[in-house]
């Protein structure tokens, strides 16, 4: 009982933090999107796509014909130059605006 107190407490109070975060911690999404997408682009998975202008923000990863693998890897490119961790849950990107979405409210992203 004990515990699962002390979970809610902490979950709480990280909500909290997360808050009262001031708003210039954050990286500007535009800045986010610049670097999302030349990061991906420059993926072989997506360079064909990007060239024959297949590929933008809204674009669905599976219509790409991405599987998990590629994913996985572009969830490794994200935290390596964002400078964040993404628990594997929070991994299910669909398209690059998931991945912008998700870094414009970390306040740990570089």
């Amino acid at each position: 009982l004990m515990r699962s107190a002390w979970k809610r407490s902490l979950a709480h109070s990280s909500r909290h933090f997360l808050h009262s975060v001031p708003q210039e911690c954050f990286i500007p999404k535009d800045v986010i999107q610049d670097r999302v997408m030349k990061l991906l682009t420059d993926m072989k998975q997506l360079k064909g796509h990007a060239l024959d202008g297949d590929f933008d923000v809204a674009t669905q990863f599976r219509s790409l014909r991405l599987d998990e693998l590629d994913v996985e890897e572009m969830t490794e490119l994200v935290q390596n130059n964002f400078c964040v961790r993404i628990p594997k849950e929070n991994s299910n990107f669909s398209s690059a605006s998931d991945i912008i979405e998700l870094l414009a409210s970390h306040p740990q992203a570089k």
